[in-house]
């Protein structure tokens, strides 16, 4: 009898199992089937969408009302793609009216949201379409503590060339580290001349090393635009990342007298200024900085010797030529990093 009952019992707790295991398979599969429907809906409002702006563009009239952009979402997310591949005169005007007609109410209602989804969304379209009335709003979401909405609020910081903002921008910059930095730095990069010429003031002005610093990291992420009076002085610096961002910043510039104090750094106790040194160097294919350059091919660190070598094969073929000649008897070293330049640096 109490075998019975055990029997009963173990079949119960089985049946239960494996209903449960039926009801969770269907419930999957349930909604996979939701989600591959909304998939669909979705891509076809998309498309629907997409086509009436594509109308829009070809000379098609604006209407006082369009229902396809009723859905203020899917209309930032179809005008986000536009935006991303089409520049000019007319597209500007188009995606200013549509915004400006759909989305910037609600955009300004949700600033001070307690949903920062709903932040983020203004956010976004402030980045599409920065005004300078908006200015306060975006500084807003600019210190929000949601790193979607203030890092999506920078681009439209950026965008507007707020002074204020673009200084908060680089604030997180030197206080940031990796991934952070990086994602700032390149927001500012994408700046106008404007922009560069906002940084410039602040580097030229601030107090603050790592502020400094920020704005040196910047400038060396590309040709500089504008010019930097207050490089000579960092090229001086007794800080070593100050002078390295410099040295990185010089490779871009190239001023008078750059081939002299590139030579003059390459020999420079630090290795990560011996390295920078090196990359400048290969602008100037001339005697002095071939004859360095090779002289360099036997420095104690790999990593410069690595940089030396991929300068002198940038240089052409002078460079090229110190590369072959380097002899395995006379100096193993050298011969084995020219080698692995030749046959391996691009």
């Amino acid at each position: 009898m109490f075998e019975l009952k055990t029997i009963l019992l173990l079949f119960y707790f089985l049946s239960l199992e494996v209903t449960a295991l039926f009801t969770m398979l269907f419930y999957l599969i349930y909604l996979r089937v939701i989600f591959s429907i909304k998939t669909k809906i979705q891509i076809k409002r998309e498309n629907q969408v997409s086509k009436k702006i594509a109308s829009h563009l070809q000379g098609s009239k604006l209407p006082a009302h369009e229902g396809l952009f009723s859905d203020s979402q899917l209309l930032l997310l179809v005008l986000e793609s536009f935006n991303h591949r089409l520049k000019g005169e007319e597209w500007e005007k188009l995606k200013y009216k549509l915004v400006s007609q759909y989305l910037l109410k609600v955009a300004r209602k949700r600033v001070s949201s307690f949903s920062w989804r709903r932040r983020n969304f203004a956010a976004r379209v402030f980045a599409l379409l920065p005004l300078q009335k908006d200015e306060r709003s975006i500084l807003s979401l600019l210190n929000d503590s949601v790193f979607l909405v203030k890092s999506t609020a920078s681009l439209a910081a950026v965008r507007l060339s707020s002074e204020e903002g673009i200084h908060q921008i680089l604030k997180y910059m030197a206080s940031a580290y990796g991934y952070s930095r990086c994602f700032y730095r390149d927001i500012l990069l994408q700046g106008s001349l404007q922009t560069f010429t906002l940084i410039q003031n602040i580097a030229s002005h601030t107090k603050d090393p790592s502020i400094h610093l920020a704005c040196l990291d910047v400038f060396s992420g590309q040709t500089t635009p504008i010019s930097l009076p207050f490089l000579l002085k960092d090229l001086q610096s007794k800080d070593p990342q100050i002078l390295l961002a410099a040295l990185k910043i010089l490779s871009r510039t190239l001023l008078k007298n750059a081939k002299a104090i590139f030579l003059s750094f390459l020999k420079d106790p630090r290795e990560e200024i011996r390295v920078e040194a090196a990359a400048g160097l290969k602008a100037f294919v001339d005697t002095s900085s071939l004859k360095a350059l090779e002289k360099s091919l036997a420095d104690p660190s790999w990593k410069v010797r690595l940089q030396v070598a991929r300068s002198l094969k940038e240089m052409g073929k002078k460079g090229e030529a110190i590369l072959r000649r380097q002899n395995i008897k006379k100096n193993q070293t050298t011969y084995e990093i020219a080698k692995y330049a030749l046959d391996f640096l691009v």
